[in-house]
């Protein structure tokens, strides 16, 4: 005798939810919708920080730097090769663990409802790429102590430029300040250059004209004086600055990206699972990051508190 089967539009979801078939079916539709929202989501984060962490558990980490060795000396008559010990420091940090989900349930699946489906599984993409934004502006404005108990940013640190708008002025200033820094030793100055501007969204009209001027007009109509700093530096405006508390701050950053996030085994992807919920009668469906992020070194981060 045949197996019965329940032929109700319950029996024929509740067999459509355990077949093999289903759950592969929108496994794939749920990762590549996920993947694709993923990848495309407007985030600024990625042009300015070191993405490439890989790390293979959720220990405490720890970034070791070593400074100079103190350069090469004239060997004297009857002298040895002298021996310079090297500055260290480390920055210490781990992985968090984020996560959120939700329940498909059986009207959904029975009314066949696949909008409201794929536009949970893009929006699950969209949640993740915004948390990775919002632990690397944390970590910016948090201004917390460095391996060496100072603030990122800190006078210590010879990367705070004195308040003011974007300017001939503030600009040059900041200039100096990251051509100026030293190694963690001491020793030599890293002639840091200056690659991103990063700013508010409210400023973008103010900064690009300043940018995009060639000239400025100074004393009398007729008298001009040329913009050194035109066309220089990738500008990138972020609303996470307009919604900052702690003034209107603009930041001048250097191209060795000196915030890092990392991931576990180096998998920035999200990682999505599903399971059947008999409470419900549909299928739960979570997304899971694996992620942290550290400011690894000062050098190459100059901020102005602006207007």
């Amino acid at each position: 005798k045949g197996i019965k089967h329940d032929h109700s539009q319950h029996g024929i979801v509740s067999r459509a939810i355990s077949s093999s078939d289903f759950p592969i079916l929108m496994g794939n539709i749920a990762n590549k919708t996920l993947l694709q929202s993923f990848e495309v989501a407007d985030e600024t984060y990625s042009q300015w920080c070191d993405t490439s962490g890989n790390i293979r558990d959720f220990k405490t980490q720890t970034r070791a730097r070593a400074g100079e060795l103190g350069g090469m000396k004239e060997i004297i008559e009857g002298e040895g090769t002298p021996y310079a010990a090297r500055a260290e420091q480390k920055e210490e940090f781990s992985l968090r663990t984020f996560s959120e989900g939700f329940t498909l349930g059986r009207k959904a699946i029975i009314n066949d409802d696949l909008g409201e489906m794929l536009d949970a599984f893009e929006q699950f993409g969209l949640d993740v790429r915004q948390l990775y934004g919002d632990l690397a502006y944390d970590e910016l404005f948090a201004n917390a102590n460095m391996g060496d108990a100072n603030p990122l940013f800190d006078a210590a640190h010879a990367n705070i430029g004195t308040q003011g708008i974007i300017s001939e002025t503030t600009i040059g200033e900041a200039v100096k300040l990251m051509k100026l820094q030293k190694d963690i030793g001491g020793l030599r100055r890293l002639n840091i250059r200056g690659k991103y501007i990063l700013s508010s969204v409210k400023n973008e009209g103010a900064v690009e004209t300043f940018f995009k001027s060639d000239q400025f007009v100074t004393g009398s109509a007729d008298a001009t004086r040329t913009n050194i700093y035109a066309g220089q530096f990738t500008r990138i405006y972020e609303p996470r600055l307009d919604d900052n508390d702690s003034g209107d701050p603009w930041f001048m950053l250097g191209p060795n990206k000196t915030i890092q996030l990392s991931f576990l085994n180096g998998n920035q992807a999200p990682f999505m699972e599903s399971v059947k919920d008999f409470d419900t009668d549909g299928v739960k469906w979570r997304v899971r990051a694996d992620v942290g992020a550290k400011a690894v070194r000062w050098e190459g981060m100059v901020r102005n508190l602006g207007a």
